[in-house]
C-alpha cells in the first residue's frame, strides 16, 4: 500500500497547492513553483520509469522503478543529498561543542 510522504500530503490534501496558486499564484516565483511541482511528481510515473529485467533470455521477471525528482525541496530526495554533505562537514569542522 502506497502512503505518500507527509510533506507531499500538505500540498495534496484538499487540492491545497492548486488552491494556494489560485489565490497567491502571482507572488510565487518560478523556482518555488518548479520545486513544489517536481516534489509532487516525485516517485510517480510522470517523472519517468526505468525497467530492469534479467539478462537471461528465459527469465520473464522485470521490475519498474519510478524516477525521483532529485530536488532539494523534496523530503525524500533532499535528504539523500543532505546526509553526505553533513558527514563531509563533520570531517572539515573542528571537534568542539
Amino acid at each position: 500500500m502506497y502512503i505518500p510522504r507527509p510533506a507531499k500530503l500538505l500540498f495534496t490534501v484538499n487540492d491545497g497547492w492548486n488552491r494556494y496558486l489560485g489565490k497567491h499564484g502571482d507572488s510565487v516565483n518560478q523556482w518555488t513553483r518548479l520545486s513544489v511541482e517536481r516534489m509532487l511528481a516525485c516517485g510517480i510515473c510522470s517523472m519517468g520509469v526505468r525497467r530492469y529485467c534479467c539478462a537471461s533470455p528465459d527469465c520473464t521477471h522485470s521490475r519498474f522503478f519510478c524516477q525521483s525528482c532529485k530536488s532539494k525541496a523534496c523530503s525524500a530526495c533532499g535528504m539523500k543529498s543532505t546526509e553526505p554533505w553533513i558527514s563531509e562537514q563533520h570531517h572539515i569542522l573542528p571537534d568542539c561543542d
